[in-house]
């Protein structure tokens, strides 16, 4: 997984880890097993962390696109939860990238990972 290049220079969002976005390229045969695969680790991660908010989107794609299909993990943390929290964003990263391993064959090309924190 490529990491951001550098991390957010105001600080963390407003629960303290930073939203994540990760996206990635996959054949289009390959959807629903990542699909279910995905919504396995992000469950998994949620019970983990009680205050994530984790989902799976596919970009639009017209049809003259190809067999490729763009998807993108989020994750971020309601400011309201009340449970465990990740002790950095590098350990949070870590967590998502162990979590993730079982996708990587499936996947064509890199993982990329943007992180944004709130503004307001």
């Amino acid at each position: 997984m490529s990491r951001p290049d550098a991390l957010p220079a105001r600080g963390p969002g407003l629960a303290g880890i930073p939203d994540v976005f990760i996206y990635y390229r996959v054949e289009a045969a390959d959807e629903a097993a990542i699909r279910a695969r995905v919504a396995d680790f992000q469950m998994a991660l949620c019970r983990q962390f009680d205050a994530l908010r984790a989902r799976l989107l596919r970009r639009h794609e017209g049809p003259a696109e190809g067999t490729l299909l763009t998807l993108m993990e989020t994750y971020s943390f309601d400011s309201a939860g009340s449970g465990q929290r990740p002790a950095s964003l590098e350990v949070w990263l870590a967590a998502i990238d162990r979590a993730a391993a079982q996708i990587a064959p499936l996947i064509q090309g890199d993982r990329k990972v943007e992180v944004f924190e709130t503004c307001a």
